[in-house]
């Protein structure tokens, strides 16, 4: 019998490769390579292939840049396409990691231009290379802010990667399309794929993305104010990894944790976690998070009224933010130094910064962080009485709870409310805003900062009513809330609570007709504003004490808090527009609105929109955002629940989906208002275009190309007799 033949090294390497033992797999390359000096041509290649897919997963980027050049010198040498469509997406892809994505992405496109011309390979081949290629352009879409366009070229890589059921490229997808959902605030949508994401690798075994998305589902829970579930998410990721270890996961988990404390107003706890993740990230040089740590520790700085460390911390963030060009890193930033700036008193500083980070993030769509900015615009436009910009502010914000419910975004708008409210000397509406005040300050802790504001506030209320009303009886209450607002300071150390404590306490002395002690808290107050940094808050003391200096004895004492004289708008109009606003806000009666067609849209498998047509011009919708979500849906509906022919319904803001799945297409139409037939037009609809053989077969034959004008005539005559016209 002949020896059995053993397999040649290349063949070993590439099956440590599969197994995932990449360094074992470089062992041998390096032994190969000594053993082997004169390969061929051919052999060369497929070792120096073998050698970037070791680099790219062990993420040795300037060696795989390196190794890529040397490749694509000598385009001559590399004699078949797919050799050299994996030499471009492995150079794109390294510069892409080392920040340079207008060169990656341009190695990406000079990639698809190999595909176009075609490719003699099996189709999982092709379609596993294209579905990397699109995955890596969702990436640099990602790195440069483009979220929808980003979201697109993950989900048409999803739905490759679906199609050759490549469940870790899946897994991959999925994890990115979930968060960018989470960025644009779609928190419910994000929760379903992560938990998809998070079965898939759970198959695969892999502790790193387990633990990695562990902390992503207890990040969801924290934005919604939902702590049980974010805690014990994010402990569960901080276990896995640190038994890996894995320092990157550790360090997003120990951000995640001091995020839950400081909401919750447990300041030593969210200083302990971040102190490890300052640690750790100089240890293991990771320099972004490095930076967004110091971002963090910046947020429970500002809280405590130190003022001149945090932005000292800010600082040292801002300069690496600004060196790797990390864009998000950039708009946290420049909300972070117009918070500093509002507190320092230098409110256009203060203005010009939060816009130009409300600007960035509403262009991306980013409700995540949107919504923040969003209410401290609300809180500056109030201090400098620009009422009506406030009122448009929380419209906004108003908006965005309809659309992407949580509680953090509610308590905010509750407490804008409340502030926009409070500058009116109306009884009636001093009342409400005293209501919303004192519910917040009742309620269980949703986030301790938003909390603090609210004590804040309500007792300067009942010290206007207290002064309108000469009611003397309001005084056990107020003298208790302050109270309470001092122990709350004095807990966490905050000077910017003990400097606000001062100004209550010193307009409750002044209305009780405690004139030295009045004077002596205003004058500690503008002494400890100065020391710590706090000019808004020390000019207010400085006013007050002009004010106190030329108030004569026998005119009647009145607290220094500021009326609106700077106010455009008459007591009536104030009370016709900010008091319905409020109102709406807790009485919602909607007239029952009849069925509206908006929008029909016809998407190929693989997430291509090959029909789409509005019915009414009023409506502001991106079909190709809404193709894209819809491609979302055809995948969740195919990982989980749906059959050929069923339709499911979805609910977004105030549109209602039908979506219907006819192989190889997904049907969709979004409607306005409400419908008892909406389900069977759609199906009449599908039934119309069968009948129409010619039509049919352009949807379902064309493997996605755009359809010619005449045929999109033809189905845009069926879509408006079906849904602008009666069924029959």
């Amino acid at each position: 019998m002949f020896p059995e033949q053993k397999p040649d090294k290349l063949t070993i390497i590439n099956e440590l490769v599969k197994k995932g033992d990449f360094k074992k797999a470089l062992a041998e390359v390096e032994v190969f390579e000594r053993e082997h000096s004169s390969l061929s041509l051919g052999k060369q290649i497929e070792l120096k292939l073998l050698k970037l897919k070791i680099f790219e997963h062990e993420e040795k980027f300037q060696e795989m840049l390196k190794l890529t050049e040397e490749l694509l010198n000598n385009t001559q040498s590399i004699s078949d396409s797919l050799s050299l469509l994996d030499a471009l997406f492995y150079k794109a892809k390294a510069l892409n990691r080392l920040g340079e994505l207008g060169k990656g992405l341009a190695y990406l496109k000079m990639a698809e231009k190999i595909i176009a011309k075609g490719l003699n390979v099996p189709k999982n081949d092709l379609y596993f290379r294209k579905a990397a290629i699109l995955f890596e352009k969702g990436f640099v879409f990602e790195q440069e802010e483009e979220l929808k366009s980003s979201l697109e070229n993950y989900l048409q890589s999803q739905s490759l990667r679906r199609e050759i059921n490549d469940l870790p490229g899946l897994a991959e997808s999925n994890t990115k399309i979930a968060e960018l959902y989470l960025r644009l605030g779609d928190i419910v949508r994000a929760l379903i794929i992560f938990k998809q994401s998070l079965e898939m690798f759970q198959e695969l075994n892999d502790e790193v993305n387990i633990a990695y998305i562990y902390n992503e589902i207890g990040k969801i829970y924290l934005w919604k104010g939902d702590y049980g579930p974010a805690l014990e998410n994010c402990l569960q990721s901080l276990a896995i990894a640190e038994e890996i270890p894995n320092e990157e996961v550790i360090v997003k988990a120990l951000h995640s944790l001091s995020t839950i404390y400081l909401r919750l107003g447990e300041f030593d706890r969210a200083f302990s976690f971040l102190n490890r993740s300052l640690s750790l990230t100089q240890e293991k040089n990771l320099t972004l998070d490095y930076a967004l740590t110091m971002c963090l520790l910046t947020n429970i700085l500002i809280i405590k009224g130190q003022i001149a460390e945090a932005m000292n911390t800010l600082e040292k963030a801002e300069t690496i933010f600004n060196h790797s060009n990390y864009k998000m890193g950039q708009f946290v930033v420049y909300r972070l130094k117009g918070i500093l700036a509002y507190h320092k008193g230098d409110f256009k500083t203060s203005r010009d910064l939060l816009m130009k980070s409300f600007t960035e993030l509403d262009a991306q769509k980013d409700y995540k962080d949107y919504n923040e900015t969003l209410f401290r615009l609300i809180i500056l436009a109030l201090e400098e009485n620009r009422i009506a910009e406030a009122k448009s502010y929380l419209d906004s914000l108003q908006k965005n709870i309809d659309r992407k419910s949580n509680q953090i975004t509610l308590l905010q708008s509750q407490l804008a409310s409340a502030l926009i409210l409070k500058k009116s000397n109306n009884k009636e509406i001093l009342a409400k805003a005293r209501k919303i005040l004192t519910e917040i300050v009742k309620s269980e802790i949703v986030d301790y900062h938003l909390k603090s504001i609210a004590y804040f506030n309500l007792v300067e209320v009942l010290l206007k009513e207290s002064q309108s009303a000469r009611n003397e009886q309001l005084f056990p209450e107020i003298n208790r809330l302050i109270a309470k607002h001092f122990q709350r300071a004095q807990e966490i150390d905050s000077k910017l609570e003990i400097v606000e404590n001062i100004w209550l306490k010193a307009n409750a002395a002044l209305l009780q007709y405690n004139v030295k002690e009045a004077q002596l808290l205003f004058e500690e107050g503008e002494n400890l504003s100065e020391e710590t940094g706090l000019q808004r808050l020390g000019l207010k003391f400085t006013r007050a004490i002009t004010v106190l200096k030329n108030n004569l004895p026998e005119q009647p004492l009145s607290t220094t808090l500021e009326n609106d004289h700077a106010l455009n708008q008459t007591e009536k109009d104030f009370e016709s527009e900010i008091v319905k606003m409020i109102d709406k806000q807790t009485i919602k009666i909607e007239k029952i609105q009849k069925e509206e067609p908006v929008l029909l849209i016809i998407v190929y498998e693989g997430g291509v929109t090959v029909f789409s047509k509005k019915f009414s011009s009023k409506e502001m919708i991106d079909e190709m955002f809404v193709g894209g979500f819809l491609t979302a849906i055809d995948a969740f509906m195919h990982q989980t629940f749906a059959t050929r022919g069923s339709i499911e319904k979805i609910q977004h803001q105030e549109y209602t989906l039908l979506l219907k799945i006819e192989n190889p297409l997904l049907f969709c139409y979004v409607y306005k208002g409400q419908s008892f037939i909406a389900v069977q037009k759609l199906n009449q609809l599908i039934q119309r275009l069968k009948n129409t053989e010619s039509l049919w077969n352009v949807l379902t034959k064309n493997h996605g190309e755009q359809i010619n004008s005449v045929d999109k005539e033809g189905i845009g005559q069926i879509a408006e007799q079906t849904f602008l016209g009666n069924i029959k």
